[in-house]
């Protein structure tokens, strides 16, 4: 500022210094402001070029985290359907087949039946093989064979006729004997009970618990129930066809 005042002096005489001294000052002041306003730009440029850095950061994180998220659902559902797969496999190793039937077993077993009420329940041969039950008052009974079912797979088949309400079949304990006027889903602890479609749906009563999935039966149906002693298992057809749900587990006499 010494150089430029003496150089003033010289040019102008000392009564125009101050005016040219101002003029020069506000010069260096309008270039400050433009180098402020300059800086100031340049910041907030570089405030918006990092802003956009860490959202770019934050979209390429989040895209990072989707595609692992979905490759952890792809093998999360590969390994589900490889288990239920298994689960299938296994189920139908399980599932007891028709043809199983041990052929050994006397179709012509001579079949014992345990009657509660001579009153309301009458029984008459069919060609030697097969019973007759007539059923004469609206009360509840429970007819029970007193062979044992052990050693082996066994088959029984029964058409049912009239009124169907009420109406079951199944195993029991061989410990049960039903009295008059019991029903076998009062004794679901120690009975399977298959109902009728009119009664309730084909549903299955075991260990207080109604289990649905199968059709049930009508009247004039053949309704057959097959049980193996060796793995516990009991399985109903109606009419030649298996019906899907069936009891497994029972190990009791």
């Amino acid at each position: 500022m010494k150089y430029e005042v003496a150089q003033l002096k010289h040019k102008y005489g000392n009564e125009n210094i101050e005016s040219e001294i101002k003029i020069i000052e506000n010069k260096e002041k309008e270039k400050e402001s433009k180098i402020r306003q300059l800086e100031e730009q340049k910041r907030i440029q570089e405030t918006e070029i990092n802003k956009l850095k860490q959202e770019n950061s934050k979209e390429k994180q989040e895209k990072e985290k989707e595609r692992n998220e979905k490759e952890r659902k792809d093998s999360e559902i590969i390994k589900l359907k490889e288990e239920n797969k298994k689960i299938k496999e296994e189920n139908e190793k399980l599932k007891p087949k028709p043809s199983q039937v041990n052929s050994s077993v006397n179709s012509d077993f001579p079949i014992a039946i345990h009657n509660p009420d001579p009153s309301d329940i009458d029984f008459s041969n069919i060609d030697g093989r097969m019973k007759k039950i007539t059923k004469k008052e609206d009360i509840y009974n429970t007819i029970s064979l007193t062979q044992i079912l052990e050693n082996g797979i066994w088959e029984i088949e029964t058409e049912f006729s009239g009124n169907l309400y009420c109406s079951c079949i199944g195993v029991m304990k061989d410990s049960l004997n039903f009295s008059t006027g019991q029903h076998s889903t009062n004794y679901s602890d120690r009975c399977v009970s298959y109902s009728s479609k009119q009664w309730k749906d084909g549903q299955i009563y075991y260990k207080n618990n109604w289990t649905i999935g199968n059709k049930g039966y009508s009247a004039g149906q053949k309704v057959k129930e097959q049980f193996d002693s060796e793995k516990g298992t009991l399985i109903f057809f109606v009419d030649g066809v298996q019906e899907p749900v069936y009891i497994s587990g029972i190990k009791e006499k």
